[in-house]
């Protein structure tokens, strides 16, 4: 397929959906609702220092359905589903630092095949259409319980850069879209205990519903002392997870810690790697004039103090959620509100070890109540030379990142 028939086809799928989007026929006030978005994404990757090649781009185009139906106060169900025509040249692919990217779908037990195009057995190339069945669940409310069954959103942990408790399906720090969190197959229960407390209850499946590639967990929230106190224990994949999170005011901040300790294999798997430890604290401030500022700090015990190269086959990052490979981190970040419809963002994630740092400074404006458009980079700094696999050796982890410029239209209906 040549480059200008694949612009032709992406482009015709990016109008078509906005005309059905505009052509909807949901009836306002009923017991369902119907609505979605297009999404359209561009993205250019620099090339990497110290390799060969040219530079990268590309788009990615979700285009998300969804349906609420509530027929009455107990009984209510939701739908998404996502069209995600791709095109890409040149370095980086699909799951790759070029395009965004939906987070691990491994909490599945059953699945739609990934790709429309190409077929079953077949690489994605220039161009590639991707689907995601990403909601399908009911929600039972009853006075004392409620109850979640299907793929749903499940995420933990009150940390603004890195969840520690969040190992289901957590974001990473680079990727671009992170408004919707990916769906798993779940059984959940929430009881309200007092006036501010919470038990929670629930079961993620794995794949083929397998025990082992599952997880469950139960964690209990009270309200004490001006302060929200969160206890968890979870066993995901055969390993044992006990974590802790703390939210309060500080004065006129916000301030949180959040922490979980992670025995790895103490569940049924092999012990092969060691136990560790994850902290994540910081403060946030709404200063006057519009401009909202936090800093936090994170300590991963699964981190290497020096060279790289061997972290990425430990259990913490191919099971547990880990994507960071040092140790010690500080993460500064702040938006301005320079009018009602224009902000600015810069977020910064820096490696205290090596002296490395991942800066993030975005546009964002609202031409209406429904249309958005953002524009940015992604920038990778630190000290060393050489770049790809020698500075993950040496060990200066964000110099390794390509800058990324990307650019996004969004459009709700």
């Amino acid at each position: 397929m040549n480059s200008h028939r694949v612009w032709r086809c992406f482009l015709l799928w990016f109008f078509v959906a906005i005309f059905l989007a505009g052509g909807r026929a949901a009836a306002d006030g009923g017991p369902l609702r119907v609505g979605g978005y297009v999404k359209g994404f561009l993205t250019v990757l620099d090339r990497v220092e110290g390799t060969a090649g040219p530079v990268g781009w590309g788009a990615y185009c979700p285009i998300r359905l969804k349906a609420f139906w509530r027929p009455n106060r107990t009984v209510s169900g939701e739908v998404a589903y996502a069209l995600t025509p791709r095109v890409r040249k040149g370095q980086g692919g699909f799951s790759g630092t070029a395009l965004p990217r939906s987070e691990s779908l491994a909490y599945r037990g059953a699945d739609l095949r990934a790709y429309l195009y190409p077929g079953l057995d077949k690489a994605p190339g220039t161009f590639a259409l991707a689907q995601n069945l990403d909601r399908m669940f009911f929600t039972v409310s009853l006075p004392a319980v409620d109850v979640y069954v299907g793929r749903q959103p499940i995420a933990f942990g009150s940390a603004r850069v890195v969840n520690p408790t969040d190992v289901i399906a957590p974001f990473t720090h680079e990727a671009l879209d992170k408004e919707e969190r990916a769906g798993v197959d779940a059984l959940r229960v929430r009881l309200p205990v007092g006036a501010m407390g919470e038990l929670d209850a629930g079961v993620v499946f794995g794949d083929g519903f397998s025990v082992k590639t599952g997880a469950a967990f139960l964690q209990g929230r009270v309200y004490w002392m001006e302060t929200d106190f969160l206890l968890m224990a979870m066993v995901f994949r055969e390993h044992l997870l006990l974590g802790v999170d703390l939210a309060r005011a500080v004065g006129g901040a916000g301030a949180w810690l959040e922490a979980a300790w992670t025995l790895a294999g103490a569940a049924g798997g092999s012990r092969l790697d060691e136990d560790y430890v994850r902290i994540s604290g910081g403060l946030d401030y709404q200063f006057p004039g519009g401009i909202y500022g936090f800093v936090e700090y994170h300590f991963s015990g699964a981190g290497a103090s020096g060279a790289y190269h061997g972290a990425l086959n430990k259990t913490a990052f191919t099971e547990g959620g880990v994507y960071l490979m040092g140790r010690h981190y500080v993460a500064p970040g702040f938006t301005y509100q320079a009018t009602p419809l224009l902000t600015l963002s810069l977020q910064a994630l820096a490696n205290t070890g090596d002296g490395s740092a991942f800066l993030a400074p975005r546009v964002g404006y609202g031409f209406t109540q429904d249309v958005f458009a953002t524009a940015g980079v992604f920038i990778g700094l630190g000290p060393g030379g050489g770049g790809g696999r020698v500075e993950a050796e040496r060990g200066s982890e964000f110099r390794r990142y390509p800058a990324r410029y990307f650019g996004s239209l969004r459009f709700y209906f």
